[in-house]
């Protein structure tokens, strides 16, 4: 396209000098631009700078151009800067090429500013009209920059609280209505919020707000903290994102019992039953306590409280039955408190037997002139054994030689040798 508009310009020049037209050397110079060819860079704080605004030199012609001059002219030209962005000779090549300039607006004292961009080139001077105004303006800023991520934070706990801080480096007073959240189910303005107005003080005036994150379930949450603002640097309203986890553990009891039956047992002796505490949340469980309701005929055996059971962990614990009673029905309950909900209780039952009584023994002389053994008794109960042939001596003659404690299963025999 570039190489037909250099064509047909010469064809055009041509046919002048043919009927003996005189030529403007300008007809070319019309193909050598700047955009934009003006530019307004609105309100700006007195002494603050604008962002910089580039201004694109192209050269359409045959022949490369070079740049002799940039400079601003005018009243207020000293309110205006510019600075070409390419290193090296301003040169702007044939056929398309081009040359950058970017200009800031710094306005020294109050009011409308204009002045004119000028850029001299081989064979043409181009013109761009520049304007602004100075002005007293209320700015917004605030810190920390959303998105905001307020991390990880347990579902039924104490949430995680980050303040938000508006600052105003402007030179008047900024004003600030209707601070809110969107949802404001896991996120809650604890202190700051409301329709307003509130007024944020002139050269570094501060406003906090104070957000506070507390999730109701575990995942991903999301709000947007909404300020309504009339700061001249940014848009109104401003919208932040903001972000966090919500994590919860999940309380397992392994197996899942309520009640437990303990059965009988002897006083004096002892039966366990072991538990484990499952965590399958994502977040660690804090068991805080282990309490038995009845410490007389039951006892707790395992890890010392609070003890964490991490996320997909587990722990165990034991309940031992020791009666210290002959009766029925001792019971216990054994609650768990943790931080996963409702504390968890298993009732325990059981039946306190008492040991079985002692079997007399007694032991006999085998004599000499007996002839034989001993009479030997047992009582036991509705049966009674006899060992050995009885002797004839009188039972008082007889001296006791061993005597001891027998159970149900045992039987103890003493004989004796004259």
């Amino acid at each position: 396209m570039k190489f037909k508009q250099a064509i047909f310009s010469f064809i055009f020049f041509v046919v002048l000098i043919t009927f003996g037209c005189s030529v403007n050397i300008n007809v070319f110079n019309a193909l050598v631009t700047v955009s934009p060819t003006d530019f307004d860079f609105g309100q700006i704080e007195v002494t603050t700078s604008s962002g910089a605004q580039t201004f694109i030199v192209t050269n359409d012609t045959e022949s490369a151009e070079t740049i002799t001059d940039i400079s601003i002219t005018g009243a207020d030209a000293g309110d205006f800067s510019a600075v070409p962005t390419g290193a090296g000779a301003w040169n702007v090549g044939a056929f398309g090429g081009t040359f950058s300039i970017d200009v800031t607006f710094t306005p020294l004292t109050l009011g409308a500013k204009t002045a004119t961009l000028d850029i001299t080139l081989t064979t043409v001077t181009l013109h761009v009209s520049l304007s602004g105004t100075g002005s007293t303006i209320a700015m917004f800023e605030i810190a920390p920059a959303t998105p905001f991520d307020f991390g990880t934070a347990l579902v039924n706990g104490s949430g995680v609280t980050q303040d938000f801080t508006v600052t105003n480096n402007g030179s008047q007073d900024l004003t600030l209505t209707n601070i809110n959240l969107a949802t404001g189910t896991d996120f809650t303005i604890t202190a700051g919020g409301g329709a307003g107005p509130f007024t944020v003080t002139s050269g570094g005036g501060t406003y906090v707000i104070t957000v506070q994150f507390l999730p109701l379930s575990s995942g991903a949450k999301t709000d947007t903290l909404h300020i309504e603002h009339d700061g001249s640097n940014v848009s109104s309203p401003f919208d932040g994102v903001l972000d966090g986890l919500g994590a919860a553990p999940e309380f397992n009891l392994i197996p899942d019992l309520t009640a437990y039956d303990f059965g009988d047992q002897f006083m004096a002796s002892t039966t366990r039953k072991t538990f484990s505490i499952y965590n399958s949340g994502d977040s660690d469980l804090i068991i805080s306590s282990i309490g038995l309701s009845n410490t007389t005929d039951y006892t707790y055996q395992g890890a010392a409280t609070p003890f964490t059971v991490p996320a997909n962990s587990t722990r165990e614990f034991s309940v031992l039955f020791n009666p210290a009673s002959v009766a029925n029905n001792l019971t216990g309950n054994v609650t768990i408190q943790h931080n996963a909900g409702a504390d968890r209780v298993v009732s325990c039952t059981g039946d306190g037997l008492a040991l079985p009584a002692p079997i007399p023994i007694h032991s006999e002389d085998f004599q000499a002139n007996d002839g034989g053994y001993s009479a030997y008794g047992i009582s036991g109960g509705a049966n009674s054994w006899q060992y050995g042939d009885p002797v004839s001596a009188p039972v008082n003659d007889h001296t006791p030689l061993d005597t001891r404690a027998v159970t149900l299963s045992t039987i103890v025999i003493s004989l004796s040798m004259p």
